[in-house]
Formats: C-alpha cells, sequence, structure tokens
C-alpha cells in the first residue's frame, strides 16, 4: 500500500470517528469539499500542504493520518528493492516530520 492510501484511508476513519462530515472538514481544514471525496474514495499522492491542512482540519499530529505505515519510517525495514524515488519520498518524510515534531 502507497503512502498516500494509508493517509487517505486514515484521513476518511478519523473523520467519521470523530463524527466530522466531509463538508466541515472541507471548512476545518480549508480544502474543497470535492477534494475531500476525491481523497477519501480515489486516493492520489498529495502535497505536504494538504497533509498539513488535513492536520489542522481533523486536530490530530502527522504521525497519526501515517499511523499504518510507521514501520516504513524506519530504515531497516525498508523493502531492497523500490520504485524509483520512493526511497528519496521516504528520507524528505522522515526530515519532515522531525522538524514538525
Amino acid at each position: 500500500m502507497e503512502i498516500h492510501e494509508i493517509i487517505s484511508r486514515n484521513v476518511k476513519k478519523i473523520r467519521v470517528k470523530k463524527g466530522i462530515s466531509q463538508r466541515k472538514l472541507s471548512e476545518l481544514a480549508k480544502i474543497d469539499v470535492r477534494m475531500i471525496s476525491k481523497l477519501e474514495n480515489r486516493p492520489e499522492p498529495m502535497s505536504t500542504s494538504t497533509i498539513q491542512k488535513l492536520c489542522i482540519g481533523l486536530n490530530v499530529q502527522v504521525l497519526e493520518l501515517l499511523e499504518a505505515n510507521k514501520s516504513v519510517l524506519k530504515q531497516d525495514t525498508l523493502p531492497k528493492k523500490m520504485k524509483p524515488g520512493l526511497e528519496e519520498a521516504i528520507r524528505l518524510l522522515r526530515v519532515h516530520l522531525t522538524q514538525i515534531s
């Protein structure tokens, strides 16, 4: 499962658990409601800005959106062969998470 799929799944799970509608999340996160719907139903890569807005709207830390994928953030658990660019993306995500923690 790709990171953006995990984030999308967790956004929906957290939103539903908190009893927040897609429309309310769009208001809280300042993201168009159509984007929230698309994000939850047809996940695709998203910017760090969008991830930050989602965290604000849901009142969660970034790691909560990555919960199912914590092991990917550990270097020793990375697969030997990865898609081109994935290793760099994970490295940048580690740096970003370190900076905002």
